[in-house]
Parts: structure tokens; C-alpha cells; sequence
């Protein structure tokens, strides 16, 4: 049971990392690369900082899972090899959850186990807003193309 709460631990920290951060980031990533204005140089450093600032926040998700989740810290010999694999998972997760996955507890799961995973609606809104990133990316793309044809 104890293992099967550990991971309703990281998907809510994960499911929190998406929300708090990984959707403004990913607007906002969308928008430097679709920027006209901004030259190529520029959006590349922008985005490199970007990529950074994910993997700093994803450590501090990574800090907030091991102070106060289920996991034993104690009982890990490679502390740091284990903190870089949580870091790794929390961002691999996080895009799988923008990208439509949920996790559920099993139907029959003991009510310690079913609370420690995300709500459902948790999901649900996680996915209605993840869409809006992508149509806005589409509609970008496509004024861009248009905007690129009557200059030629």
C-alpha cells in the first residue's frame, strides 16, 4: 500500500507542477517561437532559459515531494542519482498529463490511497486548459503562413 501512496504523492506534485507552471511556460514558449519580432539569437537564449527554469521548478517540486510525501528519505543510499530520476519523471509526467493521461487509483483502492491521488476534475482541468495552448499555437502558425505568402 505504502508504494501505491508514493505515487499518488508524485502525480499530485506533478499534477501541480502542469498547473502552477508548465502551461503559462509552454504559452509563453509558443509565443517566442512564433514572435516576428524578437531575432533568432534572442529567442534562442529566451527558450534555453526557459528549459532551465522548467528543470529549476521541477527540483523544487522534487524537494517538496521528499519533505513532506510518503517517500523515506533514509532508506535511499543514492540520494542525488535519485533526485535527478524524480526531476526527469516529473517533467516526462507532466507533459503526458498535457497531453490528455490521467492516473487513477484502482476502483477498489482503500480510501488512504484514493486521497492521495488527484481529483478527476484535477485532471479535467488540467486538459480544458492544455487545448487552449495548442489552438493558439495552430492559429499563430497559420497567420504566420498567411502573413508569409502576401510578402512573397
Amino acid at each position: 500500500m505504502e508504494n501505491v501512496v508514493l505515487i499518488g504523492d508524485f502525480i499530485a506534485i506533478t499534477s501541480e507542477f502542469v498547473r502552477m507552471f508548465l502551461l503559462d511556460n509552454l504559452k509563453t514558449r509558443k509565443e517566442i517561437e512564433n514572435s516576428t519580432t524578437i531575432e533568432e539569437k534572442a529567442k534562442e537564449i529566451m527558450l534555453k532559459g526557459m528549459e532551465t527554469l522548467v528543470e529549476e521548478k521541477a527540483k523544487l517540486c522534487v524537494m517538496e515531494l521528499l519533505q513532506n510525501g510518503t517517500i523515506h528519505v533514509d532508506d535511499i543510499p543514492k540520494i542525488e542519482e535519485y533526485k535527478s530520476g524524480l526531476q526527469v519523471q516529473i517533467i516526462k509526467t507532466a507533459n503526458y498529463l498535457i497531453d490528455g493521461a490521467e492516473y487513477r487509483p484502482a476502483l477498489n483502492a482503500p480510501k488512504e490511497i484514493v486521497e492521495q491521488f488527484p481529483s478527476v476534475e484535477e485532471f479535467k482541468k488540467i486538459q480544458s486548459e492544455a487545448p487552449s495552448i495548442f489552438i493558439e499555437h495552430f492559429e499563430n502558425e497559420e497567420d504566420h503562413i498567411e502573413d508569409n505568402e502576401q510578402e512573397d
